[in-house]
Parts: structure tokens; C-alpha cells; sequence
């Protein structure tokens, strides 16, 4: 079955949402204003426009270039307002960008220069493959820019990850937050030696997709001494977070779907309200 919209679950458009608010966060915070021409690298798939609606509506002076080895998915992008496409498969290596690597991120990629925000949605588990995506593409980061890096789990080799060492400071707190000790211990994986990876974690976010579980992970290029955010997207968050007002692009939730989400919980509030008071009442007649 082709990727398209309808296999975009609500979690994961919440979680996307967030983690480009909290880019933005990050990258405001570097540049000292509102606003700028921050240059984001996302990978287009089946269904961009909901990734290009959240990346405008939080970063409407950036400039978006989507990359695809399919021209049907890069004409979906451009459709949905990107400003540039690149046809490449992101896993083809090219030239070294320093000397001691051996390859380096796609030549029509890195002769871009260096993006502000690097989005790696992928639909697949964590394995040396990946890993190796996640560093060639953090050479192409700005100081102080964000990587945005998803993948999926339940169907890996689950053995692969298991001896692998994490603190147990970390474990206790994600696990606090409801996310298990083997995400934690593939996200480890997925750092492998890199200090800066590990130690720019600053979000994990655990949700569903339409088939499978998820994780996202947002990675800021600097140092910091706050920790990392652990936290397991529960079914219902979307429909809390969408019904505040102006909510509609950042999490590709249609208006109509919001006044009928607003409509539900209102009645759910006075259904409560009133058992409430039934209640006391019965309480009082005693």
C-alpha cells in the first residue's frame, strides 16, 4: 500500500508538531529573534503536506528543501510550497566532507551547504545503516541547529539492543515517563560512540503510528546541561492538544475536525459537570 495521508496517525501529528515548536524554541534562542530565513532539510515521502503546513506556520520566513528518490513524491512537495527538491536516494553516499570520514552525505545534498533543522523520518528500525544516516547528515547541521530523526520498533531483533549499556539515572527517568528501557536502549544504539549526538539529545518522544510504534528524537547541535524530555504520547493527547484555538496547521488537523472535537468535549464536560452534581446531591439526601 502506498504511503499517503491517510496512514499519518493523530499521534504522530502531534508529536511532529511538538518537536518543530521546540526547534523553534532552540532555534530562537541561538539567533535572538522571532523569525528568519532558517534553512529546514526534510524528507519528502508519500504525504509532505502536513510536515510543509507545520514547518510554515511556525517558520514562515524559512526555506525548505525536500529531498526524494520519487519525482511523485517531490511533486507533492512542491504542490504543498517547498521552495527547492532534490531527487536522490539520502543512503547514497558522497565525497567526504572532512578527512577522516570515508563518505559523506549525497553530493546534490551537501552542495546545498548546511540547514538549520534536518528532519530523517524514516519508516524503519534502528541498525547500523541508520546510525550511519544520523552522522553523515549531522556534518551537514548548523551550530546550534536541530536533527529530527523518527524510526520505528516491534519488529527488530530486540537481542541486538539489549546489552547495550545506558545509565541507569537515564533509564529511571524515562521509564518514569512511561518509556521502556529497550527504546532508550535503541536510542543509545542509534548514537553509538558520538558524544554530541548523545549529549544533544534533548527530546524523545514515544507514540503510535498507524502500524507500528514510533519514536522521535530531537538532537540540538550544542551543549547544554538540561535534560533530555522523555515522554509517551497517550491515546487522546491529539484531541486535548487540537482543540486550542489556532491549532489547525501546526498539528494537520483540518478546522471542521477541531469545532467537532471542541463540540465532543463540551459535552463530555457537562456530562461530568452534571453526574457531579448528582452526586452531591445523593450525598446530601443521606
Amino acid at each position: 500500500m502506498k504511503f499517503d495521508v491517510k496512514t499519518i496517525s493523530d499521534q504522530k501529528r502531534l508529536v511532529r508538531g511538538e518537536q518543530y515548536l521546540l526547534a523553534r524554541t532552540k532555534l530562537r534562542a541561538r539567533d535572538h529573534v522571532h523569525h528568519k530565513q532558517w534553512r529546514v532539510l526534510i524528507m519528502a515521502g508519500g504525504a509532505p503536506s502536513g510536515e510543509i503546513r507545520a514547518i510554515q506556520e511556525l517558520m514562515p520566513k524559512s526555506h525548505i528543501v525536500a529531498v526524494d528518490r520519487d519525482a511523485t513524491c517531490l511533486d507533492a512537495a512542491i504542490q504543498a510550497g517547498v521552495d527547492d527538491v532534490v531527487q536522490c536516494d539520502v543512503y547514497d553516499w558522497g565525497p567526504p566532507l572532512h578527512k577522516l570520514n570515508k563518505f559523506g552525505p549525497n553530493k546534490a545534498i551537501s552542495s546545498l551547504g548546511k540547514f538549520d533543522v534536518i528532519s530523517l523520518d524514516l519508516c524503519g528500525s534502528v541498525t547500523d545503516q541508520s546510525t550511519e544516516l544520523l552522522k553523515k547528515y549531522w556534518q551537514l547541521l548548523t551550530f546550534g541547529g536541530v536533527m529530527l530523526f523518527t524510526f520505528s520498533y516491534g519488529r527488530d531483533v530486540v537481542e541486538v539492543f539489549r546489552s547495550v549499556a545506558v545509565g541507569e539515572k537515564i533509564l529511571e527517568q524515562a521509564e518514569a515517563s512511561g518509556v521502556s528501557d529497550m527504546v532508550v536502549r535503541r536510542v543509545r544504539f542509534l548514537c553509538g560512540a558520538s558524544s554530541k549526538l548523545w549529549g544533544g539529545l534533548s527530546s524523545v518522544m514515544v507514540y503510535r503510528g498507524q502500524e507500528m510504534p514510533m519514536c522521535s528524537l530531537l538532537f540540538a547541535n550544542s551543549s547544554s546541561d538540561e535534560p533530555c524530555s522523555w515522554v509517551r504520547v497517550e491515546s487522546g493527547d491529539f484531541e486535548l492538544a487540537v482543540v486550542y484555538p489556532e491549532s489547525a496547521n501546526l498539528y494537520d488537523c483540518p478546522q471542521e475536525r477541531i469545532e467537532g472535537l471542541r463540540r465532543r468535549f463540551a459535552a463530555l464536560k457537562a456530562a461530568i459537570t452534571r453526574d457531579g452534581r448528582r452526586g452531591e446531591f445523593q450525598l446530601v439526601a443521606k
